[in-house]
């Protein structure tokens, strides 16, 4: 049940479109703009360099307005945009189908990347953790977070490809046992694949099993 600020602030502040600016009553676009910008993707690890990963889902263009709204919610504080977020994972019927697709094991367990310890303390809240936990919970995965970072690393953005592959190189390890469990991989943004390849090779070199990736938006930087 929301709370009455919720009630108070959605009275004043009603959520709207981040595309066209129409109010909405959930998630972060109107049906139409969810049709017009959805842009679900499956791509193949090899054009990225991932030889630790078996396939890469996206659901929306790191683009315009969605854009616009992940950087709102990471630099920004705005923290209503996340949870509007964690229930637009509830209307996309693409997660679902990819799932089928992939054909995922059963006992598969979903991790996110995690963020810089610093960043998750400025913002107060997780990214990946509040677009996706829910979801995962929701269609019954084992939500499992299985990675730390062991070192800071500055933003991947404006970074070339080798670049971020160096900067995001030794930075995570394991934190509870993923021996010959299968992954779900999940983030908010993936672009060159570094930062989803380095997690990957910690999670199977501690010996998980196959690992798949799922993030909400991404686009082919630096490719």
């Amino acid at each position: 049940m929301p709370s009455f600020w919720q009630l108070l602030t959605d009275v004043f502040f009603p959520p709207v479109c981040v595309e066209c600016r129409q109010r909405i009553s959930e998630g972060i676009l109107c049906p139409a703009c969810r049709r017009k910008l959805a842009a679900f993707r499956i791509l193949q690890p090899r054009a990225y360099c991932c030889p630790d990963i078996e396939s890469i889902c996206l659901f929306y263009s790191y683009d315009a307005a969605i854009k616009k709204a992940l950087h709102d919610v990471k630099f920004h504080g705005k923290k209503r945009l996340l949870a509007a977020m964690a229930e637009e994972m509830a209307i996309l019927e693409t997660p679902k189908r990819v799932c089928n697709i992939w054909n995922l094991p059963k006992n598969i367990v979903v991790v996110p990347i995690p963020t810089d310890r610093k960043r998750v303390e400025e913002r107060g809240y997780d990214v990946p953790q509040g677009i996706f936990r829910s979801w995962s919970l929701k269609h019954g995965f084992v939500w499992y977070e299985a990675l730390t970072r062991i070192r800071s690393t500055q933003p991947q953005y404006g970074l070339g490809r080798n670049e971020r592959r160096k900067n995001v190189r030794g930075c995570f390890s394991t934190i509870k046992d993923i021996s010959k469990r299968p992954i779900l991989l999940v983030d908010d943004i993936f672009t060159s694949g570094a930062t989803a390849e380095e997690a990957a090779h910690v999670l199977r070199k501690q010996g998980a099993g196959h690992v798949w990736v799922m993030a909400f938006a991404g686009g082919a930087e630096d490719k």
